[in-house]
């Protein structure tokens, strides 16, 4: 459908919003956790229309010095929901989440390497159900193969795709790529990042004790406009992306956010931060996962846990007869996805004698690779790989699915050499590039050198 390619972008206008909070004036390097901005160079397009609803993808071309002339891969990006500080807890928080900016390790790690990099929107619930989800995701996909040639030329490998996902997005990518539409020409490649492999454990679905953030807006004594929010299926109240508390006024200033999103006009309004609010009720309750799966459609105990099943990437496994090599990384410290489950589903897709490489990093929690993050420069606008991360600590493992990546495909129907433009198993992770530090630890894929600590 439409596009638009990105443009250098106008100083925002501190534009008159329906809620005080987006009038915050702080500055961008004045933020404990800055948000990177939005890498330029995207063109963005509606892939599909659903009930009224526009749902957009934006493609970030490889730069052509890191293509070297060559037809690149493309990297099919799922978001994850990025809620802090809990909502990961039940399963990520499919209630929001952004499209319009990638991981910046993923954005700027995969371009490095000469990759193009495609950031997909879908819908986001209560509005749509998972089925919906899913199914956005694999249009997606499809609408892709049928439009990359024609956006990117002969630049793109067409056949050589990797679906990627973090956290929820992890969870999504797997079904996305168990797709059958999908697997009619299936990614050479998965890359699970710390997503839920089991929606039928208890850890997703039992209340606990957490600590949540405060409401941003009044709500009723008994919270039951949050509760009638959250059971509203009306799918042309659909919308696509939702920033969280930590990026809107007054923890973040609106012209951080609107660089952030690379959206000049956008504007923090009463239902953002209404999203926000309804994200932490359902946290409290343990009911994210239940929402996104339509829990009231199965009074029956055992439909709801077949239900749960069916969505489940450790029991989708055992419904296919083939599926792409798989990488699975988590941190051991992940204090929201418990470290049994990817160990599950790396033994469920081995059991089925499909390739898999497990990494678990030794220290950090979820969302660990965020340690790759932006910082500030004198022009406030400078990408790096060596910002703390906004959750603490830092990582030493997040390029490692690259260097892995990149040695796929040596040899088989789609020729030799690697996925890699760069010649496959010579490819470094970007560590080396960080230069110094110690040598890789054992769990740690790269063949590079990793920071000093």
């Amino acid at each position: 459908m439409g596009s638009r390619a990105s443009k250098p972008e106008p100083e925002p206008s501190e534009g008159a919003t329906d809620t005080p909070l987006a009038r915050s004036t702080s500055r961008p390097g004045d933020l404990l956790n800055p948000l990177p901005p939005c890498p330029p160079g995207f063109s963005e397009h509606v892939y599909k229309r659903a009930h009224g609803v526009d749902v957009p993808l934006r493609i970030w071309p490889a730069p052509d010095a890191a293509r070297k002339g060559k037809p690149a891969p493309w990297v099919f990006w799922v978001h994850g929901g990025e809620y802090p500080p809990a909502c990961e807890l039940t399963t990520g928080s499919y209630i929001g989440g952004k499209w319009s900016i990638p991981t910046v390790n993923v954005s700027v790690g995969f371009a490095a390497r000469g990759y193009h990099v495609v950031s997909v929107g879908h819908r986001l619930t209560p509005h749509v159900g998972v089925a919906e989800v899913i199914e956005d995701l694999a249009d997606a996909y499809v609408w892709l193969r049928a439009h990359l040639p024609s956006i990117l030329g002969d630049a793109v490998a067409l056949d050589d795709s990797i679906i990627f996902g973090g956290s929820a997005g992890g969870t999504l990518a797997f079904n996305t790529a168990s797709e059958e539409r999908v697997r009619a020409h299936p990614p050479r490649a998965l890359v699970f990042l710390y997503g839920a492999a089991d929606l039928t454990d208890k850890w997703y679905h039992t209340p606990q004790d957490i600590p949540l953030p405060p409401y941003l807006l009044p709500h009723a004594a008994d919270e039951s406009d949050l509760e009638a929010w959250v059971m509203d299926r009306d799918a042309r109240k659909a919308i696509t992306q939702n920033p969280w508390e930590d990026e809107v006024p007054p923890k973040a200033s609106l012209e951080s956010l609107r660089r952030h999103l690379g959206m000049p006009g956008y504007e923090v309004t009463r239902e953002v931060l209404f999203r926000i609010d309804a994200a932490t009720y359902l946290t409290k309750l343990r009911r994210i996962t239940a929402t996104f799966l339509r829990r009231e459609r199965f009074p029956d105990a055992a439909e709801w846990l077949a239900e749960r099943a069916k969505w489940s990437p450790v029991f989708i496994a055992d419904r296919l007869d083939t599926f792409p090599p798989t990488y699975i990384m988590q941190a051991e410290d992940d204090e929201y996805v418990p470290l049994y489950e990817p160990k599950k589903l790396a033994a469920k897709l081995r059991e089925r004698g499909w390739e898999v490489v497990e990494k678990y990093a030794p220290s950090g929690g979820h969302c660990f690779d965020w340690a790759f993050t932006v910082s500030r420069g004198g022009d406030g606008d400078a990408l790096t790989t060596r910002a703390p991360s906004r959750r603490g600590g830092r990582s030493t493992s997040t390029r490692c699915w690259i260097s892995w990546i990149a040695r796929l495909g040596g040899g088989g129907d789609r020729g030799g050499g690697g996925l890699g433009v760069q010649g496959g198993a010579g490819i470094n992770c970007m560590h080396e590039e960080m230069g110094g530090g110690e040598a890789s630890p054992s769990w740690c894929d790269c063949e590079g050198r990793h920071p000093a600590s």
